[in-house]
């Protein structure tokens, strides 16, 4: 894995450089991008959501590179999630950061599911089956494409299998609650 390039084998991508894989998927504006996510050492990537670009960005110059339509950039790593609206002639701002590195903890292999829900202008991040945020978008969904862009940031080594992108009807499944025993006072 010394390419510089994402690897495609025995159905999973591999990555240990910075490395960039892109493809126009056709994301719903209500549907869900999942994957399994393995990792060795530290892993630190973004993935480009709702883009017309399958080339990378350069997000420090952007304003310098070639045109594109707005898009989310969704950086995460061991530590991290963070969100952001990029366009090109607007600042980088922030959507929030939010910790996973409890939900990452002792691990290797995660399941990552990125909900998106353009009408209602969020986008939710579910680690395992755990919600760790869900971001909203005040001033208006950004994202014009109908590609996704995962770019390893050339930190350890990351396998990406089972990626799929589905519809989703736009709600979180809420944990099952047990009902009290009726004969229990309470």
């Amino acid at each position: 894995l010394d390419a510089g390039q994402w690897q495609y084998r025995n159905g999973a991508f591999y990555a240990s450089k910075a490395a960039s894989i892109a493809r126009d998927v056709q994301l719903p504006d209500l549907g869900i991008l999942e994957f399994d996510l393995s990792w060795r050492g530290l892993f630190d990537l973004a993935v480009a959501l709702y883009t017309d670009q399958l080339q990378p960005i350069n997000l420090l110059n952007k304003e310098a590179g070639p045109d594109f339509a707005g898009f989310y950039s969704l950086r995460l790593n061991n530590y991290i999630a963070n969100l952001m609206p990029i366009t090109k002639p607007d600042p980088i701002r922030y959507l929030g950061q939010t910790p996973v590195q409890r939900l990452l903890e002792e691990k290797q292999t995660v399941r990552i599911q990125v909900c998106l829900n353009k009408p209602r202008r969020t986008i939710g991040l579910v680690i395992d089956g755990v919600l760790a945020t869900n971001w909203f978008d005040a001033q208006g969904f950004v994202g014009q494409g109908t590609a996704i862009r995962i770019v390893h940031q050339g930190q350890g080594i990351s396998k990406i299998s089972g990626l799929v992108v589905r519809p989703w009807d736009g709600t979180f499944d809420e944990p099952p609650t047990n009902p009290p025993d009726s004969r229990t006072d309470l």
